[in-house]
């Protein structure tokens, strides 16, 4: 197995949702995998019960979350410049996923717009790739939440590497309503805290497997400096409540 499932966390036992995460095979430069028996491996050693999956390969995704529909909920992976975007919901996603620095376009593009008609017509939240300029910054991610107040965003990476985006992405989930933060990747634990300060309800620990294993991601939560009702809320209660709300 890839992905090793015997590395314990001091004092985890807290109940988890994976609220970003992939079932794929990254090739150049990211040389990552994993397949569902490692997936579900992981959920298993580290008290996963949930995990919000998505892929390029939406038909693959849609697959997986019917075989495992306790353990899986799938989001479709688009590109706004496709055409039948409608398609993926055939397959009955409970949610949309863009990638502004994958696909290269950015948020304020008026194609997205398109997307975001679609994600409000059918009740669906956004889940938004964030952290890398000029696509993805989460100032342009504000700019698209206050076009569209009644669609759900979440910030994914909140922000990512840099303290500046990392801190605006905070900001911007305070002073919107409509916008959430996840964790994975953003290498500031401190910075967790200081979200659930002040947005308690909105930040949700992810994964972002294959790209990260979850003890580094849960071990950011553990050691953010949030008292266990914090951890608890970051880990698993907010991620179960915006599921029950908007995804079911």
């Amino acid at each position: 197995m890839l992905w090793r499932t015997d590395v314990k966390l001091t004092g985890d036992n807290f109940k988890k949702i994976d609220f970003h995460a992939h079932i794929q095979s990254l090739g150049y430069p990211f040389n990552v995998e994993i397949n569902v028996e490692e997936f579900l491996a992981l959920m298993e050693a580290y008290n996963i019960e949930k995990a919000i999956i998505s892929d390029l390969n939406n038909e693959r995704i849609a697959e997986i979350t019917r075989e495992y529909p306790d353990k899986f909920i799938g989001i479709a992976w688009v590109d706004p410049r496709e055409k039948d975007i409608d398609k993926y919901f055939r397959f009955e996603f409970k949610g949309i996923k863009l990638h502004p620095l994958l696909h290269m376009f950015s948020p304020g593009d008026p194609v997205v717009e398109r997307v975001m008609k679609i994600a409000r017509d059918y009740g669906l939240p956004v889940f938004i790739h964030s952290g890398h300029p000029p696509t993805s910054l989460p100032w342009q991610i504000e700019d698209l939440a206050r076009k569209f107040p009644d669609v759900p965003i979440v910030i994914i990476h909140m922000g990512h590497g840099n303290a500046f985006y990392i801190q605006g992405a905070i900001e911007i989930a305070e002073r919107n309503e409509n916008v959430y933060l996840e964790t994975s990747g953003m290498p500031m634990p401190a910075k967790i805290k200081q979200a659930y300060e002040r947005t308690p309800d909105k930040v949700m620990f992810g994964t972002d497997l294959p790209c990260h294993h979850p003890v580094v991601e849960i071990a950011k939560v553990l050691t953010s400096g949030l008292d266990e009702r914090g951890i608890k809320k970051v880990l698993y209660e907010n991620a179960r409540k915006f599921i029950e709300r908007w995804m079911k």
